[in-house]
């Protein structure tokens, strides 16, 4: 995690999302934030998802196990509602969706037990899932090259 406002000290980071880098995604703002040692691939993540306004994702899966807890909005998935407090845990490989966001949208705190395998894998042909399919083999591409920029 790089942010200007974390301070390090004793193992320990403190920082608040406000300060974190969120990205423009096709379901609206996120952010990423690292948990444990830095240098093991497998670590686990926290994710802030600001899903916008009537949002949707294709129905998918995770190659890890995770928790996802809808902090404000609302959140249908594969046709139940989610409203603030609600925690889903879910297992690794659990195919479900589609995932459709309120009127409102939804502020949703994800944790992935392996960050090497939060990306999701999204079923079917549609063309909504071929546009998550390929917005997300982008966003890979950008981060390898800015990685191997920042190696050169």
């Amino acid at each position: 995690m790089t942010s200007t406002g974390e301070r390090q000290a004793k193992g320990q980071i403190e920082t608040t999302w406000d300060e974190l880098e969120f990205l423009d995604t096709m379901l609206g703002d996120a952010a990423i934030f690292d948990l444990g040692d830095p240098d093991n691939e497998r670590r686990p993540a926290v994710a802030m998802i600001d899903y916008a306004p009537h949002a949707e994702v294709p129905p998918h899966h995770h190659g890890c196990d995770y928790l996802s807890y809808v902090i404000a909005g609302e959140l249908e998935v594969t046709r139940r509602r989610h409203g603030p407090g609600s925690v889903r845990v879910v297992r690794a490989g659990t195919a479900y969706g589609p995932l459709k966001a309120g009127p409102e949208g939804a502020r949703v705190l994800e944790v992935f037990a392996d960050r090497s395998r939060l990306m999701a894998t999204f079923l079917g042909d549609s063309e909504l899932a071929q546009r998550y399919r390929d917005e997300q083999e982008r966003r890979i591409r950008e981060v390898l090259g800015a990685a191997a920029e920042h190696e050169g």
